[in-house]
């Protein structure tokens, strides 16, 4: 048959099927044994035929690391002969005496590691350190052979996940390091401001962020966001440990797991940051519990169906104490919003303090508008959940 055959034949069967592009897994890090739906969502997500590569090169004890990662997938439900461990590091684990591994950055070129994973059905990156990842696959920002293997399989419906550097690799650009007090003051000698680098880019409606509310990073965020020269681009997703963000290939992402996932939108925001004082007002604040549901696309929100709406029947009726510091009782971000603004008819502005030990003061504001929504509920193990959109925040600094 000729060319020209061919090409009718193929014009009269009408156009090919193509594949749609894999999910992404995007988990805070502190991923629990016992996360039974995270862990389940990654299976389940990967295409029923190829195999699931582990990447430990994050990691400081990456053989360790990925038989655990391995044996948990196996207990979940996933065939052993599937699971495979893909040698790339770039550190010794000092608990294996017989092997260096990082002599495994040696197999990066290696023609049969970009063939078993351009096939792949799932690659899962985990936790470690993501500069050591970007290092590797993605050196000065350029696609090695093998990331571009990473990208076909993902292309081709391969589902990529990742906990904490996992999570963080995921954006382009990514957060490499940095603290919230030094972000917000400026770094003095053995403090590490917040800092931007190349990331793989698979998630590309804006930064992510890992280990969100447990290590205080919405004010890093902030400064993250200031950094990024289009103002289109200003929005960032934190995602809380033990919590996962499941991206669909419609634009739609849910949440699973312990607790939040934060989007900051500063999109139509103020920004006033300077390399030792950060300032930003009218950034947009939502936050998200397990069961609800974003649009990446559209913007629109899908609220689990076990949680009701807050306001205008709000629990709380008082003003509830402020400040910061040791003297307050510890609080999730989200709850805190719940509690004191969206479940709370006695004020619609809260504010929250932090403070580093050279006297430098940052001042969080909280503001709840016509367009504010507050919902509560328990989930089906009996968990109470809030989930907060429409919050205007703005960070002060002196």
């Amino acid at each position: 048959m000729t060319r020209l055959a061919c090409g009718l034949l193929l014009l009269c069967l009408g156009p090919v099927a193509l594949a749609e592009p894999g999910k992404l897994l995007i988990v805070g890090g502190a991923l629990a044994s016992n996360n039974a739906e995270i862990h389940k969502a990654f299976i389940q997500a990967a295409p029923a035929e190829g195999s699931i590569f582990v990447i430990p090169l994050a990691s400081g004890y990456p053989a360790g690391s990925a038989a655990n990662i391995m044996q948990l997938m196996v207990n979940y439900g996933a065939d052993a002969q599937r699971i495979q461990l893909m040698p790339l590091a770039v550190m010794d684990d000092p608990d294996t005496a017989d092997v260096d591994e990082a002599n495994w950055a040696d197999n990066l070129d290696n023609p049969r590691v970009i063939r078993a994973l351009e096939n792949a059905a799932g690659v899962w990156f985990a936790g470690g350190d993501q500069a050591r990842i970007t290092a590797l696959l993605r050196p000065d920002g350029t696609d090695t052979d093998t990331l571009r293997a990473i990208r076909r399989a993902f292309d081709n419906g391969a589902v990529i996940g990742g906990t904490s550097a996992g999570a963080a690799i995921m954006s382009d650009p990514m957060i490499l390091f940095g603290d919230t007090l030094p972000s917000l003051f400026g770094a003095e000698a053995g403090e590490e401001a917040v800092t931007l680098g190349p990331g793989l880019g698979f998630f590309d409606y804006g930064i992510t962020d890992q280990h969100f509310d447990a290590r205080a990073r919405l004010g890093r965020l902030v400064v993250a966001l200031s950094m990024l020269p289009e103002q289109s681009q200003r929005i960032g997703f934190g995602v809380d440990e033990n919590t996962g963000m499941l991206v669909h290939s419609d634009g739609r992402f849910e949440v699973l797991g312990e607790a939040a996932v934060t989007i900051l939108d500063g999109r139509s925001a103020s920004f006033g940051s300077t390399p030792d004082k950060a300032a930003a007002s009218h950034m947009l604040l939502h936050m998200l519990t397990r069961g609800d549901s974003y649009n990446l696309l559209t913007g629109e929100f899908s609220i689990a169906s076990y949680k009701d709406p807050t306001v205008g029947n709000e629990y709380n009726s008082r003003v509830l104490p402020g400040g910061g510091g040791i003297a307050l009782p510890p609080a999730s971000t989200i709850d805190t919003l719940g509690e004191a603004l969206l479940d709370n008819s006695a004020t619609s502005q809260i504010e929250r303090l932090s403070f580093n030990d050279r006297g430098n003061l940052a001042l969080y504001r909280f503001e709840q508008t016509g367009n504010s929504r507050g919902y509560w509920g328990r989930d089906d193990t009996n968990q109470a959940r809030y989930s907060i959109t429409g919050v205007i925040y703005s960070v002060e600094t002196n």
